[in-house]
């Protein structure tokens, strides 16, 4: 067996397996979002809104007061809006930010398992739903979620926190609808994904095989991950064992690595049970295409059809981030295994003014996911966070 086909089936064994079924015990795992937070005491609401390309997206909120001030949260990627839940009461930001009196919405962007209905296409059966990247989420998604909040709150302006993904949209959204800069006080962006100068090693093999990778996928119809297709349903079940204990292994050690401190007792199996959520390929494929050009730009068509370095010198349509002058604080950590500190000084120092702080999480093991769940993220995030929403 040659090396490429080592690694595709290391690869496709991996994609698979985050699926699977679960076995893990711990009920939260298993309750739907608004039962979860039901569950803890706190009031719920469910709220959907179309994007202007035909995505109903999937909002809930925690409601406050009626003079409490909107805060929307958004995920990062092969999550959900239950990432801002699942660490548990006191630990969450979500619960966090409604004990301190403010109205907290919950947003999934389209492709997550509640925002996987659209007004033309079926998520099931038709590959077009899933053409889109975070480019689409940043265009259509955040800009629908701004405004129905807005409109039902009766307020001109909300606080905007996002993790990862969600701050990558965030930029593509306010580097291109200018005026978006007004319906957000402040943003605060939690391990932000635009730049990647020194990615780890795994990235680095992805963004060297970025054309094996988008060759596979349409040759095998693969426009989600994990893959969806009839040949993964009828697999799984012989990949993960009757229980499904191969794959949930697989899933926490993943999980794991993107955690440098503990997790609260009891939430790694929440958090793995509220991540099996599919991502479209083109996504993945974004994310590389900036990590070879070292641009944050638009997706690039061309470049699935331009195989080699060589075509790397065409121009791209660069996202204006001088154009970004919202209020923004950028945390970030010395060991992300996604981003650098470099990276993080050269996003604030593009930005048009609006870049107010870097926060260096005071944690040399804080990792990526710490920024969500990680055991001591509300003394060293989410309470500079609240501190600093108090004032604006």
């Amino acid at each position: 067996m040659n090396l490429l086909t080592t690694k595709t089936t290391t690869a496709v064994w991996i994609l698979l397996c985050f699926q699977s079924p679960t076995s893990a015990d711990d009920e939260d795992r298993y309750l739907t979002l608004p039962q979860i937070i039901s569950k803890y005491h706190y009031p719920v609401e469910i709220h959907h809104v179309t994007t202007q390309d035909g995505y109903t997206l999937t909002m809930y909120r925690i409601p406050g007061t009626s003079t409490a001030k909107p805060v929307l949260l958004l995920h990062g990627i092969f999550h959900y809006a239950a990432a801002f839940i699942t660490a548990g009461v006191g630990h969450a930001l979500g619960y966090i930010l409604a004990d301190a009196g403010y109205d907290v919405w919950l947003g999934s962007f389209r492709g997550c398992p509640d925002s996987q209905t659209h007004t033309t296409f079926n998520a099931t059966t038709d590959p077009k739903f899933w053409d889109f990247s975070w480019h689409e989420m940043g265009l259509f998604d955040l800009p629908a979620m701004i405004d129905y909040v807005l409109e039902i709150t009766a307020q001109p302006s909300l606080y905007y926190v996002a993790h990862s993904q969600g701050t990558t949209a965030f930029y593509a959204m306010v580097s291109t609808h200018v005026h978006y800069n007004r319906k957000v006080k402040v943003n605060f962006s939690l391990a932000p994904t635009v730049y990647f100068s020194k990615p780890i090693k795994p990235l680095v093999v992805l963004e060297m095989w970025y054309h094996y990778i988008q060759h596979l996928a349409d040759k095998l119809d693969v426009y989600t991950i994990p893959p969806s297709n009839k040949f993964v349903s009828q697999t799984l079940p012989v990949l993960c064992g009757r229980t499904g204990r191969f794959c949930d292994e697989l899933r926490f050690t993943f999980m794991k690595y993107f955690h440098g401190t503990e997790v609260p007792e009891g939430v790694l199996p929440v958090l793995v049970g509220h991540a099996q959520v599919p991502v479209a390929t083109k996504q993945i494929l974004h994310f590389l295409q900036v990590m070879r050009s070292g641009y944050f730009h638009w997706y690039d068509d061309k470049e699935d059809r331009c195989w080699g370095y060589g075509c790397g010198s065409r121009r791209v349509r660069a996202y204006n981030l001088s154009a970004v002058t919202v209020p923004t604080f950028l945390f970030y950590s010395a060991r992300d295994c996604m981003i650098h500190e470099d990276d993080v000084v050269r996003l604030c120092g593009e930005l048009g003014g609006g870049c107010e702080g870097r926060v260096l999480v005071a944690d040399r093991s804080f990792n990526h996911g710490d920024f969500i769940s990680g055991k001591r993220v509300r003394e060293l995030v989410f309470d500079k966070v609240v501190s600093l929403m108090g004032q604006y």
